[in-house]
Order: C-alpha cells, then sequence, then structure tokens
C-alpha cells in the first residue's frame, strides 16, 4: 500500500494519531484527541487540508478495537473518508518482525499501524459491513435467548411434572399449541375434570386450525387424563 495516511491508534475514550504522506515520511508528529465532537473533527481537519497540500486522496487507518472504533468508523463514513480497518495480530506481526518487542506506548502504536498498511495489501473498509456487524450481533443476541430459553424450558417441566404428571406424553409435542392451549386456561388438573368435552374443544380452536371433530378428541384426551392423575398441588395455589 503506498500513498498519506492518518494513522489512528483507537482506545477507550480517547486516540493517538500521527500523519504520514509515505512510508516512514512524517507529516505530523504524534497526536492525542479525545473522542468528543471537537476531537474528532481535528482528524477531519486534517485530512482535508492533507488532500488540499498533497493533492490526493488520504486515507484513515486504524485497528479494530471492538466496540471502541466504531464512533469513528462513523465520522469516517459521513464525512466520506477512506478507511482501512486493520485486525491487531496482523500489527503485532508487522511490530515482532521489525523486532520492535519494547513495551506497548502511545507513540509507537500510530507508527506500527502505518507500517502495517505499507507493508501489506489491505482493502479498504466500505459501509456494507456494518450489515456484517448487525448480522453478528443478532446471532449473539439469538445465541443469548437460546440460552435463556432452555433454562426456562427446564424450570417448565419441573413444576408441570408436579402439576401434572405425565401431561408431557399426552400429546406429540408439550410445545404445541394443543398442549398450551388446555393447561393455559386449566392450569391444574381439577379445573379440568368436570369440564364438558364441547368447552375443551372451543378452547383449543380457538389456540389452532383445528377441526371440531379432532379439537373434540383432543379435548376429551385431555379430560380423561386429567381423572387418572394425582396432582402435587392443591389447586388453590
Amino acid at each position: 500500500m503506498k500513498g498519506p495516511i492518518v494513522s489512528i491508534d483507537v482506545s477507550k475514550g480517547k486516540s493517538d494519531y500521527q500523519a504520514f504522506k509515505e512510508m516512514n515520511v512524517k507529516y505530523t508528529g504524534s497526536r492525542s484527541i479525545k473522542h468528543t465532537k471537537e476531537g474528532f473533527d481535528e482528524i477531519v481537519s486534517l485530512v482535508r487540508e492533507m488532500e488540499k497540500k498533497l493533492e490526493t486522496e488520504v486515507c484513515v487507518v486504524y485497528e479494530a478495537t471492538g466496540v471502541y472504533h466504531r464512533v469513528l468508523k462513523k465520522v469516517l463514513e459521513d464525512n466520506n473518508i477512506k478507511q482501512f480497518i486493520i485486525n491487531p495480530l496482523l500489527s503485532a506481526k508487522t511490530r515482532k518482525n521489525d523486532s520492535l518487542r519494547s513495551p506497548k506506548t502511545d507513540k509507537l502504536d500510530p507508527k506500527s499501524i502505518a507500517k502495517t498498511y505499507y507493508s501489506h495489501s489491505l482493502h479498504n473498509s466500505h459501509k456494507p459491513e456494518t450489515i456484517y456487524h448487525e448480522l453478528r450481533e443478532l446471532s449473539r443476541y439469538y445465541e443469548d435467548i437460546l440460552v435463556h430459553l432452555r433454562k426456562d424450558k427446564v424450570a417448565f417441566r419441573a413444576q408441570l411434572d408436579v402439576v401434572f404428571p405425565g401431561y408431557d406424553t399426552l400429546y406429540d409435542d408439550l410445545y404445541g399449541p394443543v398442549a398450551l392451549a388446555v393447561i393455559e386456561k386449566y392450569p391444574h388438573p381439577e379445573m379440568l375434570q368436570k369440564k364438558k368435552i364441547n368447552t375443551v374443544s372451543k378452547v383449543i380452536q380457538s389456540k389452532t386450525c383445528h377441526r371440531q371433530a379432532m379439537s373434540d378428541t383432543m379435548a376429551d384426551k385431555a379430560i380423561e387424563y386429567s381423572k387418572t392423575i394425582y396432582s402435587g398441588c392443591d389447586v388453590s395455589i
């Protein structure tokens, strides 16, 4: 890669940056900004200044830093500034290859990021990449929901075995609309025992697309089941 860049080391709440005309040719020294409007305006102004003086496009280069670089990414997108996001492992490898084994310092990182940029072929960051970030976030959210759902199902089955022993064998799908409709309407076997088939059948039909004949059969099955079991809790609880 070649051309002028602004190399930025992004961290929480602040960033250190340095501008380069070319590899090892500085445009500015190392500077710091806070992640405020004024701070980001300083970056945008520097890019515009360089583009005017050097008469060429200037891009911004920085490492991916989890959530910390997201605001910077948005600022650059809003100002139509070309940007490259570098994998931290790649810049770490560059430092190692250059024998830069000293402890991390603020002044070192913008130079290291610049060195990585000039030493590798990179693909610039496009706005559509936001889609992939959102998909990753939704995937994590989905996995989190699954964990809670599994816990809720375990708790539900434990309570069901006390109140409605053997209910999980009554219908093919314990979590299907028929099974859930019946226990939602009649949360204790004694509430179901004296009901008429037609009454329970209407409850099933209201939650499913089953015809009356099928609903009657399932209602009768539930009523007969309720008469054969002994619940582990009182109906008043």
